[in-house]
């Protein structure tokens, strides 16, 4: 059993909207797509993006914790970092208008060769700080450094898509 694998949670928020970009057609957009692409390689840079509607929490509520869930689809061995969205994007996003991102890391999970269910623990103050003021909440880049493979993650178009 692979220790970084988990259960797929039944409950929690499903993404509002998800796509990914990338470098390589950067006028593409991939908003329908059943995958979301994540390749670290920088000649064929895939990046995900990934927002939840957090609305229904109620503003000044107290967040303990947060956990992203992805269904790693693929296997690969490189950890994905999760960066915080700082502008307005939709899911006809491309390479060539992709917002900007904050390069504060704020969550981050190991992926292995065994495809299965990844969870990241995002921070907590980030979280709070969409939900208390949801006009912040652009959502979260999934990205990775280095030169490894192309690894998949479920859309919100898929059966097991992303959950907070």
């Amino acid at each position: 059993m692979d220790p970084d694998c988990y259960v797929y949670p039944g409950n929690g928020f499903v993404p509002s909207q998800d796509t990914w970009i990338n470098k390589n057609q950067p006028g593409q957009s991939y908003g329908s797509d059943v995958q979301l692409h994540i390749r670290p390689v920088n000649t064929v840079d895939r990046r995900a993006l990934i927002q939840f509607d957090l609305t229904s929490i109620p503003a000044g509520s107290t967040i303990l914790s947060a956990v992203l869930y992805v269904n790693d689809e693929t296997g690969e061995n490189y950890t994905v970092l999760i960066y915080p969205i700082t502008g307005a994007w939709n899911e006809s996003v491309t390479w060539d208008t992709a917002p900007t991102f904050d390069p504060t890391e704020i969550g981050s999970f190991n992926l292995t060769q065994n495809p299965c269910v990844r969870a990241a623990w995002l921070d907590t103050a980030q979280v709070s700080a969409w939900v208390n003021d949801p006009s912040v909440n652009f959502g979260v880049l999934l990205y990775a450094s280095g030169n490894s493979g192309q690894d998949l993650i479920t859309s919100r178009e898929g059966a097991l898509p992303a959950k907070l």
